[in-house]
């Protein structure tokens, strides 16, 4: 920490950064990484049955390594930049979201503020180099439930630990799976049940199908990362509480498997959405969609793993701080005394390891796929989950559907917009006979900012229900909200050719739904 104040990275020219409090990142980071060293090498010295212990060294080196390397290279990119120049302004990022998202500024304002502030930060953590650290963590003190018990000093150790009671001492207590099992099989429906209560909220302000594949989703995702979040934080807590030795290898173990089963759960929830009513969140009818679903998930999956550890951590340090602070409560959880330690059931404990020890291997490269197409799901995505596309119905079904798309709003949509391409129309066409040389805020702003609504209410309103006519309704949506947005900004700036855009943005709107008319008649 002391280097990072002469090294010209956090500080030029002075003494501390703006926000020296980041630089407690690199203390927490290393004293952490010394704890999972020291318990990693204790813990594979007592359950190594080889002769020589080089493959055991060799492997806790290779993962120390590629935990240090990823540390190394986020504090250069994000956590010196961090110390130097704070967080991002949040104020900016829900302007980012509301433009991405379709939000407006009165829609759950505390959630805008929370997920600007965070998704910043956020970003940085889901890479692959980060994931594949954050699975060395867990999986290498994971591999020693592969081995056998043993009950004596293996060769490599040269008669070193043969005085009576040592070999025990390193040992004793109840093997890490037993520490491990039981806040999994807590930990694990527990996660399944805080997804099934953020889709029963979720569903309590459920707004119409089309207005949520937008900023809805988006706090469906968000509140989701939470509760699977705060599930594994939960299983590492009960996991370590109980655990003497090696209770932050312990506490990372059980927060990333349930990490892992919460996120299994999240894929068949949403792959099932709209089939048990109280929970339907963005489907409108049963239906199973894997391929959307995986997408919701993978878009999270990163950020779950990568704060489940975090989490994980934080749990242990808090459970030995409290023990060192209430050294009474010991004999409650006192380690069982030395004996034959249970074998277990060898072939299902290698089975299980190999299992998650694969889901470890994919999820950094899940995530490198992620990154080809950074971001939550995509619109398209969400909207196969809500049920808007790929429906195959009857001609006497589609033309019900078209009718009632007219009726409940498309009709009025079309006519607002065409009033005021009338009345923008007649305004240009009266600056020009009076000779003026630049049009008038007063007069087209209000035009500008009213046809911005219609996009805006067009893009929370029902796709159309025509596949072919769906994409002239889509580029009359995006053409009547860019020209808005644009000539809004033309008029602010004095920009005439940003206006000249402008105007053949929303004249292009106007083809494309009269496009949509022609296609799909009232």
């Amino acid at each position: 920490m002391a280097g990072e104040l002469v090294l010209n990275r956090v500080t030029v020219l002075r003494w501390f950064p703006d926000h020296p409090v980041v630089l407690a990142l690199v203390l927490f980071a290393g004293v952490a990484f010394a704890w999972w060293t020291a318990q990693c090498a204790e813990l594979w010295v007592r359950a190594w049955p080889g002769r020589t212990i080089r493959p055991a060294m060799l492997l806790g080196l290779a993962a120390a390594w590629l935990v240090l390397f990823s540390w190394f290279v986020w504090w250069q990119s994000e956590g010196a930049l961090l110390a130097s120049t704070g967080t991002v302004d949040p104020a900016g990022m829900q302007v980012i979201l509301r433009e991405l998202y379709g939000a407006s500024p009165e829609e759950h304002p505390a959630m805008q503020s929370a997920i600007g502030a965070v998704w910043p930060f956020l970003t940085s953590l889901d890479t692959p180099l980060v994931l594949s650290a954050v699975m060395a963590l867990w999986v290498v003190p994971l591999l020693t439930w592969t081995f056998r018990p043993t009950t004596a000093p293996p060769s490599w150790t040269l008669g070193s630990l043969t005085e009576p009671g040592r070999w025990e001492a390193l040992g004793k207590g109840v093997p890490l799976q037993r520490r491990v099992l039981p806040a999994v099989l807590l930990g694990i429906p527990a996660s399944w049940a805080a997804v099934a209560v953020v889709m029963g909220y979720m569903h309590t302000w459920q707004p119409p199908p089309a207005d949520r594949a937008g900023f809805y989703a988006l706090v469906y995702q968000a509140w989701t990362l939470v509760a699977l979040v705060a599930a594994a934080a939960a299983a590492a807590a009960v996991a370590s509480v109980p655990a003497s030795r090696h209770r932050l290898l312990v506490a990372l173990i059980a927060a990333e498997v349930v990490a892992l089963g919460g996120l299994a759960g999240r894929f068949v929830f949403a792959a099932a959405d709209g089939c048990f009513q109280p929970l339907n969140t963005l489907a409108v009818r049963c239906h199973w969609l894997p391929d959307p679903a995986w997408t919701l998930v993978q878009s999270i999956m990163g950020y779950v793993l990568v704060l489940a550890a975090v989490a994980a951590v934080m749990a242990a340090g808090i459970v030995s701080a409290a023990r060192r602070l209430r050294p009474t409560t010991r004999s409650a959880t006192r380690d069982l005394p030395p004996g034959p330690r249970p074998t277990g059931r060898l072939a299902a404990r290698r089975a299980a390891t190999a299992v998650l020890c694969a889901a470890a291997v994919a999820a950094p490269l899940v995530a490198a796929a992620q990154q080809e197409s950074p971001g939550p799901a995509t619109l398209s995505q969400v909207q196969r989950v809500v049920g808007l596309e790929g429906a195959v119905v009857s001609a006497e079904i589609r033309q019900l559907q078209v009718k009632a798309w007219w009726a409940h709003g498309g009709w009025d949509l079309r006519e607002r917009y065409r009033t005021d391409v009338v009345r923008l129309s007649k305004s240009l066409n009266d600056a020009a006979r009076a000779g003026r040389g630049s049009v008038e805020p007063a007069i087209f702003g209000p035009l500008c900012t009213h046809m911005g609504e219609i996009a805006r209410d067009a893009g929370r309103y029902f796709d159309a229900p025509d596949q072919e006519t769906r994409a002239f309704w889509r580029t009359f949506v995006t053409q009547a909200g860019n020209g808005g947005r644009n000539c809004r900004k033309s008029l602010t700036d004095e920009n005439g050719d940003l206006f000249i855009t402008s105007m053949n943005e929303l004249i292009e709107a106007g083809k494309a739904l009269e496009a949509v008319t022609a296609r799909m008649p009232r």
